[in-house]
């Protein structure tokens, strides 16, 4: 029988993470499910195959734990899928902090890094490793004015995507980035903190008229990460309902 992908998803306590591990669940594989604040409900992780771990990546110590964990355990990795994030503080760019935007660059571009610093070996070994990173479709025009640290973080993400997918190329680790536009996830109120009036406002924006499902998402991360995809490598897709032509 055909050894078991071994998948490590970062994130995947949220709304795109938790799809994306019930459909990965159906698979040959086995799942690191990485969380933070928030648990996976336990329909996920009572899962034989799927097993949680708790790290806050804004430590590198903690990756590095995270990591090992999970390459120690199943002999090694297969695919990361990065869909950790956050947003320290919604507002105008001139009432950033230091701290917010120490947290921000940390915890979506800094952490990412240091991810792929210790997944590298793992990934190399393979001979057919898989990697999607997350951006956020905005960067392609700057980003929002009310998450400027954010952005720019997603934005040094495309660039680690294109850097690391033309180093790994040799070892045929495939590398992309997802840059999900506005989608409908638990983000936008719990983290950007708007109101059903301003997602209504944004719906109107989107070229499609309506928000994106994650279901949506994850069936394009699923592509990218599955053995289908054999020449795609070093792409930023941006899924957005054309919202940024």
């Amino acid at each position: 029988m055909q050894a078991k992908r071994r998948i490590l998803i970062t994130g995947a306590s949220g709304d795109l993470g938790r799809n994306l591990v019930r459909e990965l669940s159906e698979t040959h594989c086995v799942i690191g499910a990485h969380y933070f604040d928030t648990e996976l409900p336990e329909s996920i992780s009572s899962v034989e195959h799927i097993y949680p771990f708790r790290a806050d990546l804004t430590k590198r110590s903690e990756i590095k734990k995270m990591v090992n964990w999970f390459s120690g355990k199943f002999g090694g990795i297969d695919v990361l899928v990065q869909l950790s994030g956050g947003l320290s503080n919604p507002d105008h760019w001139t009432k950033l902090t230091e701290e917010d935007w120490n947290y921000d660059i940390n915890i979506n571009l800094s952490s990412v890094f240091f991810i792929m610093q210790e997944c590298y070996e793992a990934l190399k070994d393979s001979n057919s490793g898989r990697v999607v990173l997350t951006s956020t479709a905005s960067v392609k025009k700057g980003g929002g004015i009310a998450s400027t640290a954010y952005s720019i973080a997603k934005a040094g993400i495309e660039c680690l995507t294109k850097q690391l997918a033309r180093d790994m190329a040799k070892h045929e680790v495939l590398i992309n980035c997802i840059a999900p536009g506005y989608i409908g996830t638990r983000f936008h109120t719990l983290r950007a903190k708007r109101t059903d009036e301003d997602l209504e406002k944004r719906r109107q924006f989107v070229p499609l008229g309506r928000e994106g499902t994650p279901e949506e998402v994850t069936k394009v991360i699923s592509f990218l990460i599955s053995e289908d995809n054999g020449f795609i490598t070093g792409e930023i897709i941006r899924i957005d309902g054309g919202d940024f032509i």
